[in-house]
């Protein structure tokens, strides 16, 4: 008996560096393509590395490219800091961060590979550590200066905490769940509003085991002190108790200004939402001289003439952003039904998580157009199987019910992230955190096809 156990440990650790030296060498052969190293702080990317050269070399927390460096809350802090640490210890030079995020990415890997070995078994474990550490949309997530991949990594961190709560496991992994909740809301401000969504099911559903659900109040209660601090930062520059401030005003009015949208407009939207490209080919009027989307991006351009007239009458960015919360509020009241239904456009815009930020990527560009026509299609067929990978989850964790306490965490945070942004607004990459939750109930749901149900971990 002794022997086997000492075999089983052998083989563990000879697969884990089986895995680490398969990593390296895809990793190393995934960036023998070249990509302008500028690209890697594109989008929110240069306002995240803005704040953390500010924090790192100056000690301000700014968005100010220069001194006077005035504070800012219009991002949360967990990334910006993150960055600023792999600023100040490896330089400016993006490879540091690619290797960062990397390593993050592998430690995502083991930590949900482990949390499926403890809810269903250690042969989904080691297959779901094997598809996240090489699942090409997380893979090239780490190339860019977006929050996505440490979000990744902080609710693994959460959800394998929570999961050995509910397991019943010692206090210790009580104060961790909070801690890596914390940070998680610190790193994706949506995630404090998932405190009252555990809170109120663990109450209606969980009311009988007492001691269990004293454990995840104080989890939560936990997570909430920590970020306290911050909160508090916000609430004395803005006047809000809340981790961000200043731009949910924009992105509510864009999202309410969309019921304005006819029946043809909807039909657009659907398409653009899943390609842009496949959209500028049905609806080619729909573009303007560059080949950009008219139609994606008129809303930003009816939006800012009126932000700017907000801005002649002499308003803060503060109260800039207020005025556009109490029109959104309005409008969406006006035609509540309405904007509920159209939420399934932000939902599709969420599906769209098979997708790589190098969009337009270096990979046969320079080559015929034939092959850049085929890797389009090719990113049309992946992009396409996150849609059916979403609702065979769904099936999946359907068809594993009887043991929902186990799977509590994990579905709870998939259905959160998919029914509550859509609700304000959404983008494909907002999913990209969940994706081995996703993956996970995929896995579940091709076992109980080909085998049946039956936990690994119940073998004597």
């Amino acid at each position: 008996m002794k022997h086997l156990k000492m075999q089983a440990k052998e083989l563990k650790w000879t697969s884990i560096i089986i895995e680490v030296a398969l990593a390296v060498l895809f990793f190393a052969l995934f960036f023998v393509f070249p990509v302008d190293e500028s690209r890697y702080m594109r989008g929110d990317g240069e306002g995240y590395l803005t704040i953390a050269m500010n924090v790192a070399f100056s000690g301000a927390y700014s968005l100010s490219t220069g001194r006077p460096f005035e504070p800012t809350t219009y991002r949360e802090p967990a990334y910006p800091f993150f960055l600023s640490l792999v600023l100040r210890f490896f330089g400016t030079n993006p490879v540091y961060l690619m290797l960062s995020q990397m390593f993050l990415l592998y430690l995502s890997a083991i930590l949900f590979g482990n949390a499926a070995s403890i809810v269903i078994g250690p042969t989904i474990g080691r297959l779901l550590r094997f598809f996240v550490l090489f699942y090409p949309t997380l893979i090239d997530y780490c190339r860019f200066a977006l929050s996505e991949i440490l979000a990744l990594f902080l609710l693994s961190l959460f959800v394998f905490s929570f999961i050995k709560i509910l397991k019943k496991g010692h206090f210790l992994w009580v104060i961790l769940g909070g801690f890596s909740f914390a940070a998680l809301m610190l790193c994706k401000a949506m995630m404090f509003y998932f405190t009252p969504v555990v809170l109120f099911l663990f109450s209606v559903l969980f009311y009988k085991q007492r001691k269990l659900a004293v454990r995840v109040f104080f989890m939560c209660l936990l997570a909430c002190l920590f970020i306290l601090p911050w909160a508090f930062r916000v609430h004395s520059l803005s006047g809000k108790w809340s981790v961000t401030s200043g731009r949910e005003g924009i992105n509510l009015y864009a999202r309410a200004y969309k019921l304005n949208y006819s029946g043809f407009d909807i039909l657009k939207d659907l398409i653009f939402n899943f390609s842009e490209n496949l959209g500028r080919r049905i609806f080619p009027s729909a573009t303007d001289g560059l080949g950009r989307s008219t139609f994606t991006y008129r809303v930003q351009e009816q939006i800012e003439p009126y932000v700017l007239s907000l801005r002649a009458e002499g308003l803060s960015e503060e109260q800039v952003n207020n005025r556009l919360v109490e029109d959104s509020t309005r409008l969406i009241l006006s035609r509540p039904f309405k904007y509920l239904c159209m939420s399934l456009l932000e939902l599709e815009k969420m599906l769209a998580f098979n997708h790589f930020p190098t969009q337009s990527s270096n990979i046969g560009r320079d080559r015929n157009p034939q092959d850049a026509g085929l890797l389009r299609f090719l990113r049309y067929i992946y992009r396409l199987t996150g849609y059916f990978m979403f609702f065979a989850a769904l099936l999946g964790f359907w068809l594993v019910r009887k043991n929902w306490l186990s799977f509590f965490p994990l579905i709870s945070v998939l259905l959160f992230v998919n029914l509550f942004y859509p609700l304000l607004f959404a983008e494909g990459r907002f999913n990209v955190p969940v994706l081995p939750v996703i993956i996970l109930f995929d896995l579940a749901f091709i076992k109980l096809c080909l085998y049946g149900y039956r936990h690994e971990g119940n073998r004597a």
